[in-house]
C-alpha cells in the first residue's frame, strides 16, 4: 500500500507540474501571431503574490488524487464492510479532496507584479503578471510596451 501511495504522489507531482506565463513566456499558438501593442509608462508598481486556483480550475488533480489516495487508504483499512467502514471511507475521501485542493492552491503560489500604466494615449490600465526566474518588478517611470495577445493574455515588457 505504501508503494502505491508513493507512486500516486509522484505521478501527481509530475502531472500537476507546470510553468506559468510571464512577460517573457509564450504558448506555441501565440508564437508567430500578431499582437496589439500600446506604449506607455509605469506610474506605479509593486510585488504581489498570485495564489489559489484560477476561475476555470474548480477541481484539479490535487483534489482528485487527494480523494483517491485517502479513500483507498481508508478502504484498505476498513474494507467498508460495515456502515461505519463505509462512513469512514467517505469521510476520508472528502478530507483527502480538501487536503488535495489546499496542496494544489499552494502549488499555484508564485510571485507576481502589479503594474499601473499610463499609455501614451487613452486611460490608465492595470496588469498583474507572473514573475519567473530573475525577473524583477519594473519601477515607476519605466517606459513599457503592453502586448495584447489573441487569447486575451496581456503582457507588460520594458520598451526597447
Amino acid at each position: 500500500m505504501k508503494v502505491t501511495v508513493s507512486y500516486l504522489l509522484a505521478a501527481a507531482m509530475i502531472v500537476t507540474a507546470c510553468s506559468y506565463r510571464s512577460g517573457a513566456t509564450y504558448t506555441p499558438d501565440e508564437a508567430g501571431s500578431v499582437m496589439q501593442v500600446r506604449t506607455g509608462k509605469v506610474t506605479s508598481s509593486r510585488q504581489v503574490v498570485i495564489e489559489g486556483l484560477n476561475s476555470q480550475q474548480a477541481a484539479g488533480w490535487g483534489t482528485v488524487i487527494g480523494a483517491t489516495v485517502a479513500g483507498a487508504a481508508a478502504y484498505g483499512l476498513t474494507q467498508a464492510d460495515t456502515p461505519l467502514g463505509v462512513a469512514v471511507t467517505i469521510i476520508a475521501a472528502v478530507g483527502g479532496a480538501l487536503a488535495g485542493t489546499v496542496v494544489e492552491e499552494q502549488k499555484n503560489r508564485r510571485p507576481g507584479a502589479e503594474y499601473v500604466i499610463q499609455p501614451t494615449s487613452g486611460e490608465s490600465l492595470a496588469v498583474v503578471q507572473s514573475l519567473t526566474g530573475d525577473e524583477k518588478v519594473l519601477p515607476p517611470g519605466t517606459p513599457v510596451v503592453v502586448l495584447y495577445g489573441k487569447s486575451g493574455y496581456v503582457r507588460v515588457v520594458p520598451e526597447g
